[in-house]
């Protein structure tokens, strides 16, 4: 799922979606997949 669509479902800006991911990384909750372009 994109941060685009990830706000959309939400009714958030997809800068607060960005932020808020970003954040979940840094604690440890979510991480990143494979290569900027084709990760997820």
């Amino acid at each position: 799922m994109t941060q685009k669509e990830i706000a959309k479902e939400l009714k958030m800006t997809r800068d607060g979606v960005k932020y808020n991911m970003s954040v979940l990384k840094e604690m440890g909750i979510i991480t990143r997949e494979g290569a900027t372009k084709k990760g997820k």
